[in-house]
């Protein structure tokens, strides 16, 4: 049975927080609250913000404008060092000269732990990352999938209420990556400690996250669960950076009425999605079909309406293994990915192939 230590994660309530860098906002009002033992992934490109925000929760950035309070203290001004927070990096930030054990050790020596709970904690916490048995190793011995438990283990070795993690399987191939991913999740779970987690990877954060905050320019898009980011995203960026997506233009035909409307995309193809309330006939909008909610059907030329199909020709094919996209070329100016799962029973069509793109209504969404 795998140890764990007992641990009441932290809350966390951010409001207005805001950091400029020579008048470019890198943070940019930022609101957020934070349940205690929440797993919460920041995700965003490059240059979104996220780091900054992760860093001035943190202690190493000091905002401009806003409050951070952890369980309810306010922690601007506050050194690094004092907000018993764990911390763990991309480049993980070990000790070469040290020992696995004494790169564990290391913040429990600094907080003046004697040297039998110093022995205690890090046995109990080599156990919980799966490193029994290599206390004695040193650094360059081990792989980067074992650097990276040492980090984590030194980062809740002292059982901090929370945990930052900022990019920190981004150096490591997507097989231990993908493992790992899931012991990091395992552990958060048994120490129910809080975490904020930093990547730009779309996957990662769908698979290790209670809730996802989307970044852009220094804010905040949309905040919610996986499966509310995913299915139900708030605006363009947010549906086509998380995932793959199918943007269609096109007009309302008709008032959204019970939640659906129709839709006209040009080239005489409508379809039918769902549409909010607020939306009016004859407004320009745009329209989200995940490629995965498509299916490829012979073209029956119009005959069969009893769910949305695009016309088309298969332009491309992408073989991955256990699917394939078809790209098709649909009308005079869409293209759309359909990603299917890959069956012997099933003949593949091939370039040029006319056929249809088929999905429920409850499949397309207007943005």
């Amino acid at each position: 049975m795998t140890p764990s230590v007992e641990q009441t994660g932290a809350s966390v309530h951010i409001a207005g927080l805001c950091k400029y860098y020579r008048k470019v906002a890198a943070v940019d009002q930022v609101d957020l609250d934070i349940a205690p033992g929440e797993f919460v992934s920041l995700l965003g490109p490059s240059g979104s913000g996220k780091t900054t925000l992760l860093m001035s929760i943190a202690g190493f950035v000091f905002p401009d404008a806003g409050q951070i309070e952890i369980n309810g203290e306010t922690v601007i001004g506050k050194p690094a060092h004092k907000r018993n927070i764990g911390m763990v990096f991309q480049d993980y930030a070990l000790f070469p000269h040290m020992t696995v054990f004494n790169n564990i050790a290391f913040p429990l020596r600094l907080r003046k732990f004697d040297t039998g709970e110093v022995a205690r904690k890090v046995d109990q916490t080599l156990k919980l990352v799966r490193l029994e048995g290599l206390g004695d190793r040193r650094i360059e011995q081990l792989s980067g999938g074992q650097q990276q438990r040492v980090a984590l283990a030194r980062a809740i070795v002292y059982e901090p209420g929370l945990l930052l993690m900022d990019e920190p399987l981004g150096a490591l191939d997507k097989k231990i990556r993908e493992h790992l991913q899931l012991e990091i999740k395992n552990i958060q779970k048994s120490l129910g400690i809080t975490v904020i987690y930093v990547t730009h990877d779309q996957e990662e954060g769908l698979v290790m996250s209670d809730r996802i905050a989307v970044m852009r320019d220094g804010c905040i898009m949309q905040s919610g669960s996986p499966r509310t980011i995913y299915e139900s995203p708030n605006c363009e960026f947010v549906a086509d950076f998380l995932g793959d997506s199918n943007i269609l233009e096109g007009e309302l035909t008709s008032a959204p009425r019970n939640g659906f409307a129709t839709i006209h995309i040009g080239d005489g193809i409508t379809i039918e999605g769902k549409a909010p309330a607020s939306r009016a006939k004859g407004e320009q909008v745009k329209c989200l079909i995940r490629p995965e909610c498509l299916t490829l059907q012979p073209s029956t030329n119009g005959r069969d309406n009893r769910d949305n199909r695009l016309p088309g020709k298969i332009a491309e094919t992408i073989y991955i293994g256990q699917a394939t996209r078809y790209y098709l070329a649909v009308g005079t100016g869409h293209s759309v990915c359909v990603f299917e799962a890959n069956r012997d029973d099933t003949p593949q069509p091939q370039i040029g192939a006319p056929v249809e793109a088929v999905c429920s209504r409850n499949n397309v969404m207007v943005l």
